[in-house]
């Protein structure tokens, strides 16, 4: 598989879209910063209960839903920036390549 000159077998783009985590009894809202289509980065307010587990990620208001997986993690100031692996595509498949400029798979 052909990858990136930053080593990314997906290319990163920029996207700004609300969005909202979720797991079975917590749920929180943020922003995305950047996704490619393995993976999703998005910032928190600080101080969110985090979990190291598969979680659901709907990006608003395309209701494109996620499941993904948190990997990395970053605190700056009053916010936690959050890089996630994407396990799967639960909804919006087809927005979801659009918004990554994929090819239709």
């Amino acid at each position: 598989m052909a990858r990136s000159n930053f080593h990314r077998r997906f290319p990163r783009v920029r996207v700004a879209k609300q969005c909202r985590i979720a797991w079975a009894d917590y749920e929180a809202c943020g922003h995305t910063l950047n996704a490619s289509y393995g993976g999703i980065a998005a910032e928190f307010p600080r101080g969110m209960k985090w979990r190291h587990q598969e979680a659901i990620l709907t990006l608003l208001p395309e209701e494109i839903t996620l499941r993904v997986r948190p990997v990395r993690f970053e605190c700056k100031g009053r916010i936690t920036k959050v890089a996630f692996g994407v396990e799967g595509v639960e909804n919006g498949g087809q927005e979801w390549a659009r918004l990554n400029c994929l090819p239709r798979l």
